[in-house]
């Protein structure tokens, strides 16, 4: 009986192991975002993140931003539908995501690649437009702050913000001026 034990807690223990999403598993994705290789970064995350559903870790929100953006990125090139991004995107609600690194500005004329501050005193919105290689919008990413920031103090660093994805909203004309709203609540910025 012991050695029974003894060889469910080994098991459990490994299965444990193998449910976090490590540092180099992130960076092994970074290759295909750079290359925008966006169904590669897909499968691979998807790959990731099929069995953590319940990490809470860094790195697993890390990879859910790359999940959506590369999801997002396969429908602005033809090679995902709307509709099943609208699926994908139902499992990313109440799950923590950590944007990639952006330039924090106060300048709403130049916003694309930026996180960009609503209200320049105190403001406790964000907003992280991010584009392809092209310009082209894939995603839009709405911060709600737990904390109240200093834009000034932030403008012209280079910034990560997450929280809790709550509002998901795939564009309803079906269009790919835009393709995916993400809504997070509790944000904060580093």
């Amino acid at each position: 009986m012991k050695k029974l034990i003894l060889s469910l807690l080994v098991v459990v223990s490994f299965s444990a192991m193998q449910a976090q999403i490590t540092d180099d598993d992130y960076k092994s994705l970074l290759p295909y975002l750079k290359a925008e290789n966006w169904k590669g970064a897909y499968k691979k995350s998807t790959k990731m993140l099929k069995n953590v559903d319940d990490d809470s870790s860094e790195n697993a929100a890390l990879v859910r931003f790359v999940n959506f953006y590369s999801a997002a990125g396969m429908v602005k090139q033809g090679k995902m539908e709307f509709e099943k991004m609208k699926q994908i995107a139902q499992q990313w609600k109440g799950k923590n995501m950590l944007s990639a690194d952006f330039v924090a500005s106060m300048n709403p004329q130049n916003t694309l690649n930026k996180t960009f501050f609503s209200n320049f005193d105190g403001a406790n919105k964000g907003f992280t437009t991010v584009t392809d290689k092209f310009g082209k919008i894939i995603l839009f990413l709405e911060y709600d702050f737990v904390k109240s920031i200093d834009p000034k103090a932030l403008h012209g660093t280079i910034v990560s913000c997450g929280g809790v994805m709550n509002d998901i909203e795939v564009n309803p004309q079906m269009k790919t001026d835009w393709i995916i709203k993400i809504k997070v609540s509790n944000a904060f910025i580093r």
